[in-house]
């Protein structure tokens, strides 16, 4: 039962899912925040209609920004999916204007890698915390098969001990499936996100690739970890 290069995979992905330091990912947050602002500087006055939907996408990306960890990726997705559909409609008013105005058109040109800023502001919270409770949890269950070896090897082991220790090492292991199953999750709902992105950015099917591999990886190891905690002494 080695999970350690499994895990190692699992927690590298997570960094190079890209990594950018804090000052990196504000820097281009700025710049995405000032493409918006200049679109709609010069969309608002000629278009109400599309005014509004600008309006309503700054909106959204500022809760995005400043939400703290979600409890689940579905919030995620969701948040994710409101911002592409805004985009989709600023585009379909954009494809119908007889005249398109630049700022609008180079603001849409980056619809993906704003996306993927955004995305990435939020992910740098919400892994930080997994990961850690994740690797928490692996230390723990390391640490009570210790305490079984230990007292197993007594000539007389404390069956009372034995039962508290196998008691704990259960729900380390319920632990470990319901955060990596959080984890799978997690890269499955990046998928269509990278799917798409990769038909507009060549660079970004290595991540992609990266992302189905780390999804097998975690079904096997959660296939793992089931199997064992189904062979826990009772």
């Amino acid at each position: 039962m080695k999970y350690s290069f499994i895990l190692f995979w699992a927690v590298f992905f997570l960094w190079v899912l890209p990594n950018k330091s804090q000052a990196q990912q504000q820097a281009a947050q700025n710049e995405a925040d000032k493409k918006l602002k200049r679109a709609l500087q010069i969309i608002c006055p000629q278009s109400d209609d599309i005014c509004k939907l600008l309006k309503e996408l700054q909106i959204k990306v500022t809760r995005f920004r400043k939400q703290e960890v979600m409890e689940d990726t579905e919030g995620l997705f969701a948040s994710v999916e409101g911002i592409k559909y805004v985009f989709s409609l600023i585009e379909k008013r954009h494809n119908a204007m007889t005249v398109k105005p630049f700022e609008l058109t180079h603001f849409l040109q980056s619809k993906y890698s704003f996306i993927v800023i955004y995305l990435h502001s939020y992910l740098d919270k919400y892994r930080k915390k997994l990961i850690a409770n994740i690797e928490q949890s692996w230390l723990e269950r390391k640490q009570l098969f210790a305490s079984i070896k230990q007292e197993t090897a007594h000539t007389q082991p404390n069956q009372e001990h034995l039962t508290t220790h196998k008691g704990k090492l259960v729900k380390a292991y319920q632990k470990l499936i319901k955060q990596n199953l959080e984890l799978k999750d997690l890269y499955e709902t990046l998928v269509p996100v990278y799917t798409e992105l990769a038909t507009q950015a060549p660079n970004v099917k290595q991540n992609l690739k990266m992302l189905n591999e780390q999804i097998a990886t975690q079904t096997f190891l959660l296939r793992k970890l089931k199997q064992d905690l189904e062979r826990i002494p009772r």
